[in-house]
């Protein structure tokens, strides 16, 4: 496993943990279908929660700039095909960013405005 995939799956399970911390229900890591992935799929309440971690040696900030308007949009066809292949009915869901830096890990609810379908 390359030195990327290791600390990207490292990042995968301090993200989570921090979101079981916060009362969150992980429903699925690395949700992958054809049109993107999801690194991590989660209830907030009644609210479907499509989150994105990403790891950076550089600073949040800097995580942050990887997540492009193309990658928003693949997302959203992601989680699209989430209730799609689950046959879920529509429902209250955003997306969130996570963003690990080490071992401090943050937390952006609603990083991309709301989204309902």
């Amino acid at each position: 496993m390359s030195d990327a995939r290791l600390r990207g799956n490292q990042a995968e399970v301090l993200a989570a943990n921090a979101l079981l911390a916060r009362g969150y229900t992980i429903v699925t890591r690395r949700f992958k279908s054809r049109r993107g992935e999801i690194d991590l799929v989660a209830r907030d309440g009644e609210t479907w929660v499509f989150i994105e971690v990403k790891a950076s040696e550089r600073g949040h900030e800097t995580a942050l700039t990887h997540l492009t308007s193309d990658k928003r949009q693949r997302l959203s066809q992601a989680a699209d095909e989430f209730f799609e292949r689950f046959d879920l009915p529509p429902a209250a869901c955003r997306f969130d960013v996570v963003t690990v830096q080490g071992e401090d890990v943050r937390h952006i609810e609603d990083a991309f405005g709301d989204w309902t379908d």
